[in-house]
């Protein structure tokens, strides 16, 4: 069994409680039309944190720096026999947000705050980490 490192990143948008998420694209064979998180793939030898921060400017264009990381978990793909680890990280934005570009591997993005989650085509475990974003967000903004 493959096993593969994967990072997310969770970025609170503190002016209105809300998140970034991206739509991946229709052509996508796997989760094709599915809204997640920003991250992707660990490369070998790469520091998580440093995979974060590349990947996130990768899929938005916005230059990032890594917080913390607030909630890991595993998930099994059975029919292409790989485990998949994902660690995911708070992240503070250095530029604003209105500078975003998309890349080809995503359609679409949306700002979105705790309560769109349930009218949006979003895997569990995925939802699970962006509500633990969420609740990780709400005890720094009042502390």
């Amino acid at each position: 069994m493959d096993r593969k490192l994967i990072v997310a990143g969770f970025l609170p948008l503190y002016d209105c409680g809300k998140t970034l998420l991206l739509r991946r694209r229709s052509s996508k064979s796997f989760l094709s039309g599915y809204y997640e998180l920003p991250g992707g793939k660990v490369e070998s030898g790469e520091d998580p944190i440093n995979a974060i921060e590349r990947e996130f400017f990768e899929e938005t264009g916005l230059n990032i720096k890594a917080l913390e990381p607030f909630h890991t978990y595993s998930s099994l793909i059975s029919k292409e026999n790989i485990q998949y680890v994902q660690i995911a990280y708070l992240v503070e934005c250095k530029e604003s947000i209105s500078n975003l570009r998309l890349s080809k591997e995503h359609q679409s993005y949306l700002i979105a705050s705790e309560d769109d989650l349930g009218n949006l085509l979003i895997t569990e475990e995925e939802m699970g980490t962006i509500f633990k974003g969420f609740k990780k967000f709400i005890n720094i903004k009042n502390n």
